[in-house]
């Protein structure tokens, strides 16, 4: 397994722009690194938007990726989000909706042309399929409008931890709930953040180990991959092990399944966005927790 802390920005994979994108970074430091010639195999098993930034995961073998592959599409792998969202939310909850990918982007009555849409969960249509999230309020506070990062008001800190795998799925239900992610100018009409990222970063995910051996590649290279920071190491593990026990209790994750945990730091611009609030969450949240 290769673990990329993902600058946001960045694509995961090439596409119509012809940015230099993550998988193209992989394969090339793969190749530098242990001195391959000609081709690197490296294998996409799941991807982040693009103006997301955290953790994402490549196979190294074409066995790893089909294994790994086969986890994400049946759910036996735990992600856990930080979210920095619009308004104050307190407490957890869960969000059930259907969502589809949106047929048609008139904006006639509409300024936003969102890429899916989302209906409450009784809503009836084969195209409609299930997201289910759950979320935990980790801080509030309230900041003025920083000229470094356009962004201010009322805000919240999220870990979300998402159950099914859809398009947008965080930024869509998040948003249909009166709390868009900030910065998400495809969801809300805030103002876009001034490095076009948005208040969304992957911290942590759980694979099952696709040769169960308990080992896994750890690169130190900081570009690629790096720890959370202290405090955030300390309650990302804990908030995923609950949600890795919730998820076997569910049936959702096969017991006896060795869990490799990969996580990445929070990006320095979510300094700017969150101020000193982020350095004090740690302490709070692992009691909020015991």
């Amino acid at each position: 397994i290769l673990g990329v802390n993902k600058v946001a920005g960045v694509p995961v994979q090439a596409d119509r722009t012809r940015d230099l994108d993550l998988l193209t970074m992989g394969k090339d430091f793969l190749k530098q690194r242990f001195g391959k010639p000609g081709n690197v195999y490296l294998g996409l098993v799941h991807r982040l938007d693009r103006p997301v930034s955290g953790v994402v995961c490549f196979a190294r073998t074409s066995k790893a990726a089909a294994r790994l592959s086969a986890s994400f599409r049946e759910r036996q792998v735990c992600k856990i989000y930080l979210a920095v969202v619009s308004g104050h939310l307190q407490g957890t909850g869960a969000l059930r909706h259907k969502i589809a990918k949106r047929q048609q982007r008139s904006t006639a009555t509409n300024s936003l042309a969102l890429p899916v849409q989302v209906y409450e969960e009784s809503y009836d249509d084969p195209k409609a399929k299930l997201a289910h999230l759950r979320w935990k309020s980790l801080a509030n506070f309230s900041l003025a409008r920083n000229a470094s990062s356009n962004c201010g008001g009322n805000q919240t800190l999220l870990a979300v931890s998402p159950i099914t795998g859809r398009k947008h799925q965080i930024r869509a239900q998040l948003a249909h709930i009166g709390h868009p992610v900030i910065g998400d100018t495809k969801y809300s009409q805030m103002p876009r953040l001034k490095n076009r990222c948005i208040g969304l970063h992957a911290a942590c995910l759980w694979v099952p180990n696709p040769i169960n051996t308990g080992k896994m590649t750890h690169l130190q290279q900081d570009h690629l991959i790096s720890p959370l920071y202290d405090s955030f190491l300390e309650t990302s593990e804990q908030f995923m092990e609950s949600q890795v026990s919730q998820q076997l209790a569910e049936g959702q994750i096969q017991r006896g399944n060795k869990m490799l945990p990969l996580m990445a730091n929070l990006p320095p611009f979510w300094r700017n966005m969150v101020g000193d609030n982020i350095f004090h969450i740690g302490c709070k949240y692992i009691e909020s927790l015991s």
